[in-house]
């Protein structure tokens, strides 16, 4: 049975993972809160399940990564599989964010809904960044550390 190693989770990737989790939890919680429908950057459904999908589905994995990191298994880390997944939920969470801030820039006389929508963009853009840094800090990580 594994144990919990917990200096795992104060490396910089475990972090970064953490940010991660926390500002998808907070794109969706604002996506589903208001009077509005959660729209992320389109008013079609097929484009907010696209958004959410986006959104859980890296927070599954985040949660993932970072429960495997707090086991001590960190077989994971510098793999091609994580680099790739990092470099595609970066331009993922890119587009997502544009998106939304187009969406944003779209609408004149609903103030709630376009600061909902530029808080949704602004932190879809601050999780992008943090997939960004996560790929470049493992993969540039020297595997002693």
């Amino acid at each position: 049975m594994p144990s919990v190693y917990l200096g795992n989770l104060f490396g910089i990737a475990s972090l970064l993972k953490l940010a991660e989790i926390i500002f998808l939890l907070i794109v969706v919680a604002v996506a589903e809160a208001g009077d509005f429908p959660p729209l992320f950057g389109g008013s079609h459904l097929s484009q907010f399940f696209l958004g959410a999908g986006i959104c859980v589905g890296y927070l599954i994995i985040n949660l993932c990564l970072l429960v495997s990191y707090a086991i001590g298994h960190t077989g994971t880390q510098r793999s091609a599989l994580e680099l790739f997944l990092y470099i595609v939920g970066f331009i993922l969470f890119l587009s997502l964010s544009i998106s939304v801030f187009v969406k944003s820039s779209d609408i004149y006389n609903i103030y709630h809904l376009k600061t909902k929508l530029i808080v949704e963009g602004c932190f879809l853009l601050m999780t992008a960044v943090c997939q960004l840094l996560d790929a470049i800090f493992n993969w540039r990580r020297d595997p002693l550390q």
